[in-house]
């Protein structure tokens, strides 16, 4: 299965294992996706940033 990964800054898509499914859980296909490109440019942005930085900019 295919996932969005941050990877030095940027968004990789990569293969990656399904997960281990405990009971009662489900594994669901999607066919279709969308990117929200606020947030997850926003995420993109700090991915440079270590915690503590982000922490004090953002309490």
């Amino acid at each position: 299965m295919l996932q969005a990964i941050i990877k030095k800054g940027k968004v990789v898509a990569e293969e990656v294992s399904a997960p281990i499914l405990s009971a009662g859980e489900v594994l669901i296909s999607v066919s279709h996706s969308c990117i929200s490109a606020g947030t997850e440019l926003k995420s993109v942005g700090n991915s440079g940033e270590n915690l503590l930085m982000r922490a004090i900019k953002q309490p």
